[in-house]
């Protein structure tokens, strides 16, 4: 009977005891899992900064832009309709850090409107003039795109002479 009894304790006491590596159940512990969690955790905290100062950078530089093609689309509008009243037109003047039309006829100007901080302006003398029929001629020296940075980051104003479009677009950072 007490070999019966032995047999009995080792049938009990065997799973108890660890099992062979063979054997083993494949998963995660509550620790591991933890520390997965804590370092995809960190990663997030460093990245989404950064993802929302790149989303704030394009809506800043995008809204100035597009508000000073606006402006010259406004003076264009302008330059049209009072043609009647003014046949020298209007201009955008621009200088390093704002912009604002300007009445040819009275050499009046309208409200100065300000870039966002660090926007400019590649140049301080961009005038963009805009006929009684809708052309634009530039001004100032102007030869090419008006150019509107924040250190490397560039946004191109471009001007169609012939019909005084004005469109802009990002430029690559160079």
């Amino acid at each position: 009977m007490h070999a019966r009894d032995e047999s009995i304790a080792d049938g009990v006491s065997r799973p108890a005891r660890a099992r062979p590596r063979c054997c083993r159940a494949a998963g995660v512990t509550l620790i591991e899992l933890l520390a997965v969690v804590v370092v995809l955790g960190l990663m997030a905290a460093i990245a989404l900064p950064r993802l929302a100062d790149a989303n704030l950078w394009m809506a800043e530089g995008e809204a100035g832009v597009r508000k000073v093609v606006a402006t010259a689309r406004l003076a264009r509008r302008m330059a049209i309709e009072n043609a009647a009243d003014n046949s020298t037109g209007y201009a955008l003047v621009c200088t390093q850090r704002s912009y604002r039309v300007l009445n040819t006829r009275n050499w009046t100007y309208g409200e100065e409107t300000v870039l966002a901080d660090g926007w400019q302006f590649d140049r301080s003398d961009y005038v963009l003039l805009f006929d009684p029929y809708g052309g634009a001629h530039r001004g100032g020296g102007l030869t090419g795109d008006m150019i509107i940075r924040k250190d490397e980051k560039r946004w191109a104003v471009h001007i169609e002479p012939a019909t005084g479009h004005v469109w802009c677009e990002q430029k690559e950072e160079s």
